[in-house]
């Protein structure tokens, strides 16, 4: 199974950075596996795919096997509903 948190590095949002920040620390503390890519390093098809998969574009994002699971916000909400481990199966 994996997991896959994509972010950017070249992003000077400080709103972003925190929700990069905040999802990778859940993540840890959930001590889920996880790969980090970054979409700076993406040519834009590809980030347009990813987009499209996701039907989003706010970034952190997370696919896990190769399914859109949500972003920061909705795996801190889904933490909160105690619902978290769920969307990892």
């Amino acid at each position: 199974m994996s997991t896959i948190v994509y972010y950017s590095s070249a992003t000077s949002d400080l709103a972003v950075k925190k929700r990069q920040q905040s999802l990778q620390f859940l993540l840890d503390k959930k001590k889920r596996q996880y790969t980090m890519e970054d979409l700076a390093q993406m040519e834009k098809p590809q980030r347009d795919e990813l987009y499209a998969k996701a039907n989003v574009r706010i970034i952190p994002m997370v696919f896990h096997n190769g399914k859109y699971i949500g972003g920061q916000d909705e795996l801190q909400m889904a933490e909160e509903d105690e619902i978290f481990d769920s969307l990892f199966q």
